[in-house]
C-alpha cells in the first residue's frame, strides 16, 4: 500500500508544547540575566563584609527567581491539566458520568497550585531583604 504525498498532512505541534517551550525560553533568559548580574556584582567586592552582603543579595535574588519559575510552571501545568479535563468531558460519550471525577481532579489540581503558592510566599518571607 502506498500513500500519496497529497494525502499526507503535516503534524501540528500542540499548543501545550509551545506554551512550555515559551516558558522555558523566558525562564532561561531570566536565569542568564541573573547570572551575569551576579557575576558583575562580585566584581565590585572590596572586602569580606561586602562579599558576604553581595552573596546574600545574590542568593536572595536566585531564590526569588526560582520561586517565580516554580509558580509559573505550576500555573501552566494546572491550567493545561484543567483544560485537558474540560476537553475530555466535552468529548466523552457519557458527559454526566465523567463530570464528578473531572470536578474532583480539577479541585485537587487547584489545591496543589494553592499549596505551592502558599509555600512559596511563606519561604519568601524568610528571605533577607534585597
Amino acid at each position: 500500500m502506498t500513500i500519496r504525498k497529497s494525502k499526507l498532512r503535516p503534524l501540528k505541534r500542540p499548543s501545550n508544547i509551545d506554551a512550555w517551550s515559551a516558558l522555558a525560553k523566558r525562564q532561561a533568559k531570566a536565569v542568564q540575566v541573573t547570572a551575569v548580574e551576579s557575576a558583575q556584582s562580585l566584581m565590585t567586592v572590596k572586602g569580606p563584609t561586602t562579599a558576604i552582603d553581595v552573596f546574600k543579595s545574590n542568593a536572595a535574588r536566585v531564590i526569588g527567581l526560582t520561586t517565580k519559575h516554580l509558580l509559573e510552571a505550576t500555573e501552566l501545568g494546572v491550567g493545561q491539566f484543567n483544560a485537558g479535563l474540560t476537553s475530555l468531558e466535552k468529548r466523552h460519550p457519557l458527559h454526566g458520568a465523567l463530570a464528578p471525577v473531572a470536578k474532583a481532579a480539577k479541585s485537587a489540581a487547584t489545591s496543589i497550585e494553592h499549596a505551592v503558592a502558599s509555600v512559596a510566599s511563606h519561604s519568601e518571607k524568610k528571605l533577607p531583604p534585597r
